[in-house]
């Protein structure tokens, strides 16, 4: 009976574990974007592009965060490199529901017409965007932590996109 307990306590703290959210917006928060080209002049075969989030404003009770955007500079032969030069800011807030486990995009210009950009509450079998989440992984990251990864697939250009939660 004990040895029945345990395993019940375990499968219900590994639940619990697993369905920990992290908030993706965090002041001061960078994230450098690459897109692969195999015929791309640079050292790894991407150009970057570096997204600096900072809080912005509170509408409606919302807290808004804006970004700074900054792509790669071009060496003598046009070649990209890894320096980044400031190509200027968003026209659109980002804001992000923890209840419902979303990040919606709020343009500057019609702060009431919201659309959601990341749903992580999506399960294997849900569609967003027309895309399937065709599998759930678990990534550890160098601190321990665990995120949630959704796979999706575009099946017409087959493309793999993995969100981390």
């Amino acid at each position: 009976m004990k040895t029945l307990f345990t395993f019940f306590a375990l499968l219900s703290f590994l639940f619990t574990m697993s369905q920990t959210y992290h908030p993706m917006l965090k002041e001061g928060r960078i994230w450098d974007v690459g897109t692969h080209d195999k015929h791309l002049c640079s050292p790894d075969g991407f150009q970057y592009n570096r997204y600096e989030l900072h809080f912005d404003a509170v509408i409606d009770g919302r807290k808004m965060y804006d970004f700074d955007m900054y792509i790669n500079e071009l060496d003598d032969w046009g070649c990209y490199i890894p320096e980044f030069s400031f190509a200027g800011e968003s026209d659109f807030w980002l804001y992000e529901d923890t209840l419902m486990k979303w990040v919606v995009r709020v343009p500057k210009s019609n702060p009431h017409s919201m659309r959601i950009l990341y749903d992580f509450s999506l399960d294997v079998g849900d569609y967003f965007m027309r895309r399937p989440v065709i599998r759930i992984d678990t990534f550890i990251m160098a601190n321990g932590d665990r995120r949630r990864v959704l796979v999706f697939t575009e099946e017409s250009l087959s493309q793999r996109e993995d969100w981390f939660v």
